[in-house]
Formats: C-alpha cells, sequence, structure tokens
C-alpha cells in the first residue's frame, strides 16, 4: 500500500506524519514500501528535502492562480492521477498528524465514557504502536472490500469519542485528516469547492457506490496548531459556506445545514440508512 502525506505550508515545525509513517514500514516493509511527501510547489520541495526525511519528496508544481482554499484538494488530485493505479487503495495523511489512537472494543467505550477526563487521556490516548496501526488499517481495507466503498477513514481526531455510538458507521462523513481511497473514474472534487473535498468524497463516494467505510473507534492525533496550515477558522468561514452552496446542488437531498450551527458553516447527512441512500440512488439515477 502506498501511504502519501499531503504538506500544506512551509513551517517544518509542522511535519510529523512522515514518523508514524516510517514506523509502520519498519513493521511491514513488504506491504508499505513507498512514503511519499507531496508539496505544493518547488520551494516547499527544496525545504521539505532539506530535512532529510528519509522518504520520498515530489511536487504537485500547484499554479499560482489556484486559491489557498484549494490547494489541499489540487495535490490530493494530483497524487491519485499520477501516482495511483487504477483500482488501487492508498492512504494520505495530513502533514500534521503524529499517529492514530482507538478504543478497541465496546467495553472500552463504554469504560470511556464513565471514566474522568484524567483517566481516559490517561488510558485511551495513547498512540497506536506501529503493529496496532498496521491491525487498524488491514481492517478498514477488509472493510472497504466487503461494502464496495472506495473512500475511508476514521471518524474523529485526538480523543473525540463522545458521539461515537457504532463502531463502524457506512453511511457518514469521512473526515479528511487520514484517508483511505481506492482510486476509480471519478474526479476527486468538484474544481468549484474550497476546503471540504472530504465531503465531496464523502457523497461521491455513497452516491456510487452506496457506501463508505468509517471506523469510529479511532482518531487521528494532530500536532498541536503551527503557523503553515491552512489559515484560521475565521478565514475559511465564507470560502466554507460557499462549498455548502454548491454541495447541496449537486448532491440534493442527501445533505443538510447543520441545525445546530451557529456560523451556518457546517453540513450533516440527512440519509442514516441503507434503504434511504439506495432510494436516493434511485431517484437521482445512480442506480439503472
Amino acid at each position: 500500500m502506498k501511504c502519501f502525506m499531503v504538506t500544506s505550508g512551509e513551517n517544518p515545525d509542522r511535519i510529523h506524519a512522515h514518523k508514524w509513517l516510517q514506523r509502520l514500514r519498519e513493521y511491514r516493509r513488504d506491504l508499505y514500501p513507498t512514503i511519499t511527501a507531496v508539496t505544493n510547489n518547488q520551494t516547499q520541495l527544496k525545504s521539505v528535502k532539506s530535512l532529510k526525511l528519509k522518504i520520498d519528496v515530489v511536487s504537485a508544481d500547484i499554479p499560482d492562480s489556484v486559491h489557498l482554499f484549494k490547494q489541499l484538494s489540487y495535490t490530493r488530485n494530483w497524487i491519485m492521477d499520477n501516482l495511483v493505479d487504477d483500482g488501487e487503495i492508498v492512504l494520505l495523511t495530513n502533514d500534521n498528524i503524529v499517529g492514530i489512537n482507538f478504543l478497541r472494543s465496546k467495553e472500552d467505550k463504554q469504560d470511556f465514557e464513565t471514566a474522568s477526563s484524567t483517566e481516559w487521556r490517561r488510558r485511551y490516548n495513547q498512540l497506536a504502536t506501529p503493529k496496532m496501526t498496521f491491525d487498524l488499517i488491514e481492517l478498514i481495507k477488509k472493510k472497504m472490500e466487503e461494502m464496495g466503498s472506495w473512500y475511508g477513514g476514521i471518524g474523529s481526531v485526538s480523543g473525540n469519542y463522545f458521539f461515537c455510538a457504532r463502531r463502524w458507521n457506512f453511511r457518514g462523513y469521512v473526515r479528511g485528516d487520514i484517508i483511505f481511497t481506492k482510486k476509480v473514474n471519478t474526479p476527486w472534487c468538484d474544481p468549484r469547492i474550497y476546503l471540504w473535498d472530504d465531503w465531496f468524497q464523502t457523497c461521491t463516494s455513497l452516491a456510487n457506490s452506496g457506501s463508505v467505510t468509517c471506523l469510529r473507534y479511532a482518531s487521528a492525533v494532530r500536532h498541536e496548531t503551527v503557523h503553515g496550515g491552512l489559515g484560521a477558522s475565521s478565514d475559511r468561514i465564507e470560502y466554507q459556506r460557499k462549498s455548502m452552496k454548491i454541495l447541496l446542488k449537486l448532491f440534493p437531498g442527501m445533505i443538510e445545514p447543520h441545525p445546530k450551527s451557529k456560523t451556518g458553516d457546517s453540513l450533516r447527512l440527512c440519509l442514516r440508512s441503507k434503504s434511504q441512500i439506495e432510494h436516493w440512488r434511485k431517484d437521482m439515477g445512480y442506480l439503472c
């Protein structure tokens, strides 16, 4: 399985994902032979190469005309077009992810819900070992094949398990922090969309395959926020609202504005069951 770390800035203090990917490669080099960092431009390429990370480094050479909030989507699309074979499943991770942690069972989930914050941080915020990470990735890949979905991932960031009622979610939003995706004959993202290529991929996979694969008991662990990402949250709101309008037109009835959003820049899925998804696919012409 090819692994790609997508860099989003020129600040080397932000780059951490290569470490857990390298540990994974050392554990099973036969299955994870290559790790590639993909930068936005040649300036970033030189900066990342100077760190001597012991991984491959290439540049997507994003044109200057591409808006900052479209660059991540552009890079991921470039990876899928140029570095991935048809039908191949690959791992894409953001550069500030330091690893994965997860609940191992329903009993862990119950314990997590009743424990104090100090207790659950001690028990469940420990990074997974390379073997645990390998087992988790193989489990997600197996579920993707079983469900026929081409887009998968994990349910939360930094140990936020509070809303994970089920271990698996096959009809839910899949975050873009760590992505498992198969190359298929569809565009990675609508070029009009800012920031939300993970929402586009979630909806596209549901529309075409009827499912996504999301392990809700797993969590991507981010490094502390540092300069070099995609700007402050307040800077993104206007563009997320624009993306929301486009997504609502592309997938009417599948998603809706989140009623609890105070800023009007959040979405949620309307369709909660397999039968609802299948009816929607039939009505929208995705099923013959």
